[in-house]
């Protein structure tokens, strides 16, 4: 029998800011090249589930267990040791350093693991950069373009390099094609089921319900911080989505 990647058990936080969403006992698993969809409006709770798992929101319980191991999870590196990596909803101010080139964006999240010695070696990040840029298909200049004059879309894919440069085992997506042109929305979408196709887990959290409905293998739906739903996507229609979000079918 095939075990979790990943399991979260009654997951419970504090909001970090004051008009923040506390979880409230959210559970669910995830199993090697699923997507599981994560269902909400705003204030619904997805992104803090997304910011629990790296370590940024405040868990007061609940356990999270990584290829059955407990994870003790505080900050972002924690995160990443584990394998886990969360692509945030707002590239620009969380997800990327604007001023900053195509290149050194990409291999940020890696830097430790090629540089030897503390010093940098400029030849072999162009080289990685380079291969992500035709992966990737990403659309620059140059590997040293910054990545403030590139597209929301090619963004978004210097955003998913740099997460894939980590070598993770779990993507988690907030809002993935959030602001983004509709071609580029295909093309990240795309991705996701690719990465998904190689074996990587991912959590795809998501207020379109088109797009968890066409990638989401399971679909966990939040409302206002309590998990209502966790059901295989067939069993699901859109309206019955649109419903759980909107806390029609709890309110009854």
């Amino acid at each position: 029998v095939e075990k979790p990647v990943l399991q979260v058990k009654d997951l419970t936080t504090k909001p970090v800011k004051a008009r923040g969403v506390a979880l409230k006992g959210v559970s669910f698993d995830l199993y090697r090249g699923e997507i599981l969809g994560v269902a909400g409006l705003l204030g619904s709770g997805k992104t803090e589930v997304g910011k629990a798992l790296y370590g940024v929101e405040n868990v007061v319980s609940g356990e999270i267990i990584v290829e059955g191991r407990k994870a003790v999870i505080k900050s972002p590196l924690d995160a990443m040791r584990y394998g886990i990596y969360y692509l945030p909803e707002n590239r620009r101010l969380e997800g990327l350093v604007l001023t900053l080139g195509v290149r050194e964006n990409i291999v940020m999240s890696s830097i430790d693991r090629l540089a030897r010695l503390l010093l940098r070696n400029m030849g072999l990040e162009k080289q990685i950069a380079t291969q992500w840029i035709g992966r990737l298909n990403i659309v620059t200049p140059s590997t040293e373009a910054r990545t403030a004059n590139l597209s929301g879309g090619n963004q978004q894919k210097v955003v998913i390099a740099k997460a894939l440069e980590s070598k993770p085992k779990i993507l988690i997506f907030d809002e993935p094609t959030m602001g983004i042109d509709i071609g580029a929305k295909v093309e990240v979408r795309k991705i996701i089921s690719e990465l998904a196709r190689q074996g990587l887990s991912i959590i795809l959290m998501s207020s379109d319900v088109d797009e968890i409905l066409s990638l989401s293998d399971r679909v966990l739906v939040l409302y206002k911080g309590r998990q209502i739903a966790f059901l295989p996507n067939r069993d699901l229609g859109r309206d019955a989505v649109l419903r759980l979000m909107s806390g029609e079918e709890i309110l009854k």
